[in-house]
C-alpha cells in the first residue's frame, strides 16, 4: 500500500506527538537494543480508501513493532478507541468525542 509522499515526515510529527513513546505499552523511543517505534493506521490503508483520507493524524498513532504487530491482528481496540478519544477532544476543544 501507498503512504503517500511526505510519510516520512508525518510518520515523525506522529512519534513526536505521542511523546516518542508506545500509546500502549509506553515502551519509548528506541535506543540501542530497543524496539523500533512505528506508527499505525488505525482505520488501515487496506480498506482501500487511500493515504489522503487515511493519514489524517487523528488516524495514526505511535505503536512499537511488537504492539503494532497486536493492533494489526485486532488487540489493543480499547485502548486505542481511548486514545482516539482524549486526542479528538484535544483538537476540538471539548471534553469528550462521541
Amino acid at each position: 500500500y501507498g503512504y503517500g509522499p511526505d510519510w516520512g515526515g508525518l510518520a515523525k510529527f506522529i512519534r513526536s506527538r505521542d511523546g516518542d513513546s508506545c500509546i500502549v505499552c509506553h515502551t519509548t523511543q528506541p535506543g540501542s537494543g530497543r524496539q523500533r517505534m512505528d506508527v499505525h493506521h488505525i482505520i488501515p490503508l487496506s480498506t482501500g480508501l487511500g493515504y489522503e483520507a487515511l493519514n489524517e493524524p487523528f488516524n495514526l498513532v505511535a505503536l512499537c513493532t511488537s504492539c503494532h504487530r497486536r493492533a494489526d491482528l485486532g488487540y489493543f481496540t480499547g485502548e486505542i478507541g481511548a486514545y482516539i478519544n482524549i486526542w479528538g477532544a484535544r483538537l476540538f476543544g471539548a471534553e469528550e468525542v462521541v
